[in-house]
């Protein structure tokens, strides 16, 4: 691998890191309020499964992330696409910066709006419907999709710039790959 390649793959994995971090942050942020509205004898058992289940999903989002960028790089190979791949790894660490401001608002969100007065609704079967009303998840969930239309956008065009405004099609095709794959794991 050329240089170039290799600082823009150490850029993409600082970025990785702090994405995974924020992830971390927020996910334990969410456990602990849930956590601390359960009155419960199996609290314990409840902390632990949630925190394993939290480190597990922040960390397959950074395996799909990476995946995605393995995918896109099969396509450019496959269909010889007239696209550099260090553009493509820079276009992917432009996106993680992204996808860490948006979960700097999911936190910010968080902190903000998720007050419920959840105390009478922990022991009701109802409680994940009733959490699904909130304006909370409303606004998490508008931000859940525009961070994967701002992503496809930067992606797109980063690649566009960095490629010097040629390959329009083929940078289509790599947008739409990033699309179909990050939507999957969204949904």
């Amino acid at each position: 691998m050329n240089t170039s390649i290799n600082k823009s793959l150490s850029f993409f994995s600082k970025c990785l890191v702090l994405y995974l971090v924020l992830l971390l942050v927020e996910g334990k942020y969410r456990i602990d309020f849930l956590n601390n509205h359960f009155n419960s004898k199996y609290i314990n058992i409840i902390k632990l499964s949630s925190n394993v289940n939290m480190i597990i999903t922040s960390l397959f989002v950074i395996f799909i992330i990476i995946l995605i960028l393995i995918i896109c790089y099969f396509v450019i190979e496959i269909f010889d696409f007239n696209i550099s791949m260090n553009s493509v790894i820079q276009a992917f660490a432009l996106i993680t910066l992204i996808f860490t401001v948006f979960q700097f608002i999911r936190l910010f969100i968080d902190f903000t709006m998720l007050k419920l007065p959840i105390s009478n609704l922990i022991d009701d079967n109802s409680f994940f419907a009733e959490l699904k009303t909130t304006k909370w998840f409303h606004y998490i969930t508008i931000l859940d999709y525009l961070m994967i239309l701002v992503g496809i956008f930067v992606l797109g065009l980063e690649i566009y710039i960095q490629e010097e405004k040629k390959n329009s099609f083929e940078i289509f095709c790599i947008s739409g790959v990033f699309l179909i794959c990050y939507s999957v794991i969204m949904i």
